[in-house]
């Protein structure tokens, strides 16, 4: 892993509190456990995939899946680089995340092991500060998981397919190291900057390639289609991930778009909430 020739921040503070979610703890944690209310028993599961967007879109979504989820300690949490990192793979290996809910500490065993795996990762926490994808999963994890959840934040900003399958591999092994359970986090949205209509139609067919694991598929419709997905990177390692595993139950929980809950309807944004077992 690089070095960093600058003093690392010990905490980083949050980016878009106030702005994608409430800034206040006590709000913050009743408006997720009204999300999250369910007479289901939580369950655990091996991944998830769950939206980025700012709670008043994505709370409903979001909710579904995390109020039937047994959060575990340990999280391993993707998402895509919006502040335009120079780095494809940035990792974060020590200190913490903070949210109104408190402060998350990273998982210095899992992170180190990662970047044993593989030579993709380097340390940059600087190029996360303003990164929202894996902060807006955090209020969920801390109100929902036990009070020692730890984290491995990666922001990704890659579109090598070689790369996001080394990841998944490599993530699949750390987790399959583990004494204890490991979730794995990606954390993205869908379609993005098209009318409801559209977002809804190509929502549904990269939702069919996710179920059913068809990554060539997947690429193949991206190169015909004229469309934008807000995290590529993300949903390629997700997919690749799942073909690890070897999985065959992915079962998308609830799905969405901006325009739905109050969004411009011209230039909707595509949710979605996926649990895979």
């Amino acid at each position: 892993m690089a070095e960093l020739t600058a003093a690392v921040p010990k905490v980083r503070l949050p980016a878009v509190s106030g702005f994608m979610y409430a800034s206040k703890q006590r709000d913050l944690e009743s408006a997720i456990k009204n999300q999250c209310s369910s007479n289901n028993s939580p369950s655990r599961a091996r991944a998830v995939l769950l939206p980025q967007g700012p709670f008043e879109h994505t709370s409903n979504i979001s909710g579904a899946l995390y109020s039937q989820l047994e959060v575990p300690r340990k999280c391993i949490l993707l998402g895509e680089s919006h502040a335009r990192s120079r780095l494809r793979w940035s990792l974060v290996s020590q200190g913490e995340f903070r949210t109104p809910l408190g402060d998350v500490p990273i998982d210095v065993e899992m992170t180190k092991r990662l970047s044993e795996l593989t030579p993709h990762f380097k340390e940059d926490p600087f190029m996360q500060r303003g990164e929202h994808a894996i902060e807006v999963q955090l209020p969920y994890l801390q109100t929902l998981g036990p009070s020692d959840l730890t984290i491995v934040p990666i922001i990704v900003n890659s579109n090598r397919i070689q790369e996001w399958e080394d990841v998944a591999s490599a993530i699949k092994q750390v987790i399959d190291e583990s004494d204890e359970p490991v979730l794995f986090i990606c954390s993205t949205n869908l379609a993005q900057f098209a009318q409801q209509i559209t977002i809804q139609n190509q929502n549904s067919m990269v939702l069919e390639y996710i179920k059913h694991t068809q990554f060539e598929d997947f690429c193949q419709y991206l190169q015909v289609e004229d469309i934008s997905l807000g995290g590529l990177a993300v949903l390629g390692t997700f997919m690749q991930f799942n073909r690890c595993l070897g999985v065959s139950n992915i079962e998308v929980i609830a799905q969405g778009t901006s325009a739905d809950f109050g969004g411009d309807p011209h230039s909707a944004t595509g949710y979605a909430s996926v649990r895979v077992e």
